[in-house]
């Protein structure tokens, strides 16, 4: 079955292994002495912007072991993985190379009572990265956008998941605000945007005012004489 391998180098920190499924059974009495992937390189995924210091070695980082065989089929105990989150599978999925991804926020504006075009939005978007030790937030920001604009790109290690919360603080005739999140950035190289959309409705009994429209004029009374 093929493997992510862990080497000694921050700058190559994996190359794609080819091994016996007794080399990675956890079993260390079954593999001619040449040692157990699930039971040596025990460290969790490679972290691609922020690589541990020297000596590189040990488990400072440890192996990516998948489920399946190198024909996709599902190995006899699915169970016997390593590092198989998502910042280790979009390495996995891009040759054992790690990198990043990017991911923006796009402002979306519907319904009949929406305000003007120059309404400002905030946004707060954070996104964190499990690597093996549970999840650590890399990214902490707040957008400011109007209908219809999109933030600058923010760029982090592939396998990271994003959510975004909106302040509707103020915002008169909002009927929803949802967004398509949490967003996991699953592949290396990857773009990605969180979508957070806006529906506002009049109340019952008014009538959006189209623009440049007449305005009504109460009719004047019956002259007699």
């Amino acid at each position: 079955m093929t493997i992510c391998h862990r080497t000694n180098s921050v700058e190559n920190p994996y190359v794609v292994e080819t091994v016996a499924e007794s080399a990675v059974d956890g079993d260390a009495g079954n593999d001619n002495g040449q040692g157990d992937h699930l039971s040596e390189h025990l460290g969790p995924v490679f972290d691609f912007n922020n690589p541990p210091p020297p000596p590189h070695n040990g488990d400072q980082w440890g192996d990516i072991i998948p489920p399946f065989d190198e024909n996709g089929n599902p190995r006899a105990n699915t169970s016997l993985t390593l590092n198989w989150n998502a910042a280790g599978m979009a390495i996995f999925n891009n040759n054992c190379v790690p990198g990043n991804a990017t991911i923006n926020v796009t402002k979306v504006v519907t319904g009949t009572g929406t305000p003007s075009a120059s309404q400002v939005y905030s946004i707060h978007l954070t996104c964190t990265l499990d690597l093996g030790a549970g999840p650590v937030q890399v990214l902490d920001e707040t957008v400011n956008l109007t209908n219809g604009q999109t933030s600058a790109d923010f760029e982090m290690q592939a396998g990271a998941v994003c959510t975004a919360v909106e302040d509707t603080t103020g915002l008169t005739n909002l009927a929803s605000a949802t967004n398509n999140g949490p967003v996991t950035l699953v592949a290396v190289g990857g773009s990605y945007t969180l979508t957070e959309t806006n529906d506002f409705l009049l109340p019952a009994g008014n009538t959006p005012q189209s623009a440049g429209a007449a305005k009504p004029v109460a009719a004047s009374p019956a002259l007699t004489g």
